[in-house]
């Protein structure tokens, strides 16, 4: 991923105005809109963040639990489901390192499997 990544499905929609980007990240399934979701790396305080974001109203991303609406930050360890099933863990190495120890804190967040996954956005 260079700094940003459009996370949709390989089909647009009938009758939809998006524009012509190129989806990075196909997905399939249920729930999945054409451009679905932005990933975007921006640069702040002298480090590297990871950004997530809606490009569909429709667009169903819940993070840790949440059904987010507006761009939020992703930390390493973090949960991710877009859509209706695809269930992701982010994974930012150089922010593991940096900030270990606010992981470490949140250590149930490593023994999450994929029934607690689906218990935490049930109602999401």
């Amino acid at each position: 991923m260079q700094h940003q990544a459009i996370i949709g499905s390989a089909e647009q929609q009938q009758g939809t105005t998006e524009s012509d980007q190129k989806v990075d990240f196909i997905l399939q399934g249920l729930g999945i809109q054409h451009h679905h979701a932005l990933l975007k790396i921006v640069e702040e305080d002298c480090q590297q963040r990871l950004f997530i974001e809606q490009m569909n109203e429709k667009a169903r991303i819940c993070v840790n639990g949440r059904l987010i609406t507006e761009r939020t930050l992703l930390r390493n360890g973090y949960r991710l489901l877009i859509g209706n099933n695809h269930f992701f863990r982010v994974n930012c190495p150089k922010e593991a390192v940096d900030m270990s120890a606010s992981i470490m804190e949140e250590s149930n967040a490593m023994l999450f499997d994929y029934y607690d996954a689906w218990q935490e956005v049930l109602f999401c």
